[in-house]
């Protein structure tokens, strides 16, 4: 299949927004890359992400990463502001842009992402999973809606790469629970994106890149 002719990355500020923006050219040299972050436009950013979508008209055709999203703890008596931040930035800022994609865009393929532990949820994430629950959803019904012009897929990764500031021991901790026995690194995450671009019969699907960690017969 031939490259997208643009590539749009909606959370450009965010570290798998980074490592797409760094990398994805790679797989498709031909593309034009723009990217949003929800900070402000700059050399590096041709959209500001608000409330009502990107700032800025899509263009018609091309390939849209929504990597958009906040995984941290909320407890809805002790922070309700936090609880309503986590909500938009998991599903409403996303489901914009994908309705704002719908009115922009005559043709190409959308990206967002879940998280591989939606049935196996940490307590104290309440906001955080119940925001990717209603996001896989409503995925489902709007490639229904969007269809044949646009295909709108789902993404949920497992454990991606630690940050720098996890304990010593949480590399050997996180990666026994994985059947695979190791973490899901940003490539392999790209290398989802590159085939749901490539395979055009794919629409409405959640994509599990996760090691085999939400698997419910491994414990």
């Amino acid at each position: 299949m031939m490259n997208p002719e643009n590539i749009i990355i909606a959370g450009s500020n965010s570290r798998l927004g980074k490592y797409f923006c760094d990398n994805i050219q790679e797989y498709f040299p031909e593309s034009r890359l723009l990217s949003a972050s929800r900070n402000s436009i700059s050399l590096h950013n041709n959209y500001k992400i608000g409330k009502s979508g990107l700032e800025g008209e899509m263009p018609e055709n091309g390939l849209l990463i929504i990597t958009i999203g906040d995984h941290r703890r909320s407890l809805l008596n002790e922070a309700p502001d936090d609880f309503r931040e986590i909500i938009e930035s998991n599903f409403t800022i996303p489901s914009v842009i994908i309705s704002q994609a719908r009115r922009e865009m005559k043709s190409g393929s959308i990206i967002v992402f879940s998280d591989a532990m939606i049935d196996r949820p940490m307590a104290g994430y309440s906001a955080y999973y119940a925001a990717k629950v209603a996001l896989e959803k409503f995925v489902e019904i709007v490639s229904v809606e969007a269809a044949p012009n646009l295909r709108i897929n789902c993404i949920a990764p497992g454990i991606v790469n630690l940050k720098s500031t996890a304990r010593h021991d949480a590399y050997s901790r996180w990666t026994s629970q994985v059947p695979l026995r190791k973490l899901a690194g940003e490539e392999s995450i790209l290398q989802t994106i590159v085939f749901l671009w490539e395979n055009e019969y794919i629409t409405g699907s959640i994509i599990t890149v996760d090691g085999g960690i939400s698997n419910k017969f491994f414990d």
